[in-house]
């Protein structure tokens, strides 16, 4: 009877260290997915920042061209910095109206893709 109880206790010990090293496991596990996707976020982030700065320095100058060829096709500077000042009042009221479709449902869905994406190894 007690070698019968010491393989079992000994069965159990066994199955509480594979057991423990099963949660030490997935908290590893948990700990690189949470990394994962903070840099995702991050880098996503960083990159959204970068084209938020270059981006206006190249339509601040790409305006200004425009601005002067429309001045001369028009044979008036200032008819030019108009015609592109009203250019930008259109894309503005039609960013405006349409804000919801263009800008807020796909900044959503990206964030939340990042954050809520499926895994296929956790099946």
């Amino acid at each position: 009877m007690s070698d019968e109880n010491y393989k079992t206790s000994k069965e159990l010990k066994n199955l509480f260290e594979d057991f423990k090293e099963y949660l030490e496991l997935k908290y590893d596990i948990l700990k690189l997915d949470i990394s994962e996707r903070f840099v995702l976020f991050f880098s996503s982030f960083y990159s959204f920042f970068i084209l938020l700065v270059l981006i206006p320095f190249a339509l601040f100058f790409f305006s200004f061209a425009l601005a002067f060829y429309l001045g001369k096709i028009l044979q008036s500077p200032i008819l030019g910095f108009v015609t592109v000042g009203a250019i930008y009042l259109v894309f503005i009221l039609v960013f405006l109206i349409f804000k919801g479709r263009i800008l807020n449902r796909p900044l959503v869905k990206a964030m939340l893709s990042l954050f809520f994406r499926k895994n296929d190894k956790d099946s």
